[in-house]
């Protein structure tokens, strides 16, 4: 399944040098001083597959179990559900980037929302709401 634009979907199947594949994954990719082929296998089938590049997207599943496990909110998908300001469903707890249910994953929005996430992390902390651990008296 294709997760785009509906008018890039349609610029791909349109696109008679693109060959969509699904069900497939890559096992190795192949080359000598460069990249020349990746090693595909769908089910128990493999085959060696010829390119000249690849873009690599590092997965679709959110890694949000440290924070299932402190409580904290996730939909359905297992994304960490967040508010304008980052902060989670838990006290204290903020998250950005891919983990979160923001629309746009992508690099830029992610370092985006760290830069917001550390900033109500920050206010939060300097608030007077923040508790330290072991008695320590916070700065």
């Amino acid at each position: 399944m294709l997760r785009a634009e509906p008018v890039n979907i349609k610029r791909v199947a349109a696109n008679k040098k693109i060959k969509v594949r699904t069900g497939v994954s890559v096992v190795e990719a192949k080359g000598k001083s460069k990249l020349e082929a990746l090693a595909l296998k769908a089910g128990d089938a493999r085959e060696e597959l010829t390119v000249d590049a690849a873009f690599v997207a590092i997965g679709i599943i959110p890694q949000s179990e440290l924070a299932i496990g402190l409580g904290v909110d996730v939909n359905s998908r297992k994304e960490i559900v967040i508010n304008r300001k980052s902060q989670t469903n838990v006290s204290g707890v903020f998250a950005c980037g891919d983990v979160t249910d923001t629309r746009f994953k992508q690099a830029i929005t992610g370092a985006g929302e760290a830069v917001t996430a550390a900033y109500w992390a920050y206010t939060h902390v300097t608030s007077g709401d923040f508790v330290c651990p072991h008695g320590e008296e916070k700065p």
